[in-house]
């Protein structure tokens, strides 16, 4: 299962949730995959520091070369997970503080 179907399966909960008028949604894994999808970043963009640090020490011999520009693979999947995390993140919090806000409250 991928993180998408995740937060597609947390949206159809609300959606339940909402349509039912129950309190509350069904605990799910979303946010345990958006920790560790967190670290896999977090653990990138370490990767990207020293591949920076490695493409430098080349760069000495041709300093007409930025190795800070240079887009490599590792580069481009630090920039989609990077962009990515934070908006799935905010997908997932939003879709329960929206069941939160439409679900009748008990008196």
């Amino acid at each position: 299962m991928t993180v998408l179907d995740l937060v597609a399966d947390r949206l159809e909960k609300v959606a339940e949730a909402v349509r039912t008028e129950e309190a509350g949604v069904p605990p799910d894994d979303l946010d345990a995959v958006l920790d560790e999808f967190g670290a896999h970043v977090d653990a990138l963009a370490a990767r990207r520091l020293d591949e920076l640090a490695e493409l430098a020490e080349l760069a000495d011999a041709d300093p007409h070369e930025d190795a800070a520009d240079r887009m490599t693979g590792l580069r481009r999947r630090v920039r989609h997970a990077a962009a990515a995390q934070p908006a799935l993140r905010g997908l997932g919090a939003e879709a329960v503080r929206l069941a939160a806000l439409t679900t009748p409250r008990s008196r």
